[in-house]
């Protein structure tokens, strides 16, 4: 079975600003950029969260040659399910499924509405 990729994913993390020590910016891995992937919600419903916001639960399914993801890094992800394009997610857990017939990462996702 080959997943089908209908989707690009660029990784960005928080780095301290260069000019100012107090200031921090999410700047683009440059291994993590424009890479083909899967996204799927979890449900169609979104959840409420603890601070009254809501929210949305995606799944990105990724080849397993692209590691070094972490918890907290922000993705952006082109031609997602529902037509939009460029919508900005959070990486909330990454697990590692690189054994078996079909190996690959699992990255949950979860996107803030407004």
């Amino acid at each position: 079975m080959i997943p089908i990729n209908t989707h690009r994913a660029t990784f960005k993390k928080l780095q301290p600003d260069n000019a100012d020590a107090d200031k921090e910016g999410y700047v683009s891995i440059t291994n993590l950029t424009g890479i083909s992937c899967n996204v799927q919600p979890v449900s169609s419903n979104p959840a409420e969260m603890s601070t009254g916001m809501f929210s949305k639960s995606h799944i990105l399914y990724l080849s397993p040659t692209y590691s070094g993801i972490r918890e907290g890094y922000r993705v952006t992800i082109s031609g997602l399910y529902d037509g939009e394009l460029n919508r900005t997610l959070t990486v909330d857990g990454v697990e590692d499924w690189s054994k078996g017939p079909l190996p690959h990462y699992e990255i949950n996702l979860s996107e803030q509405l407004k």
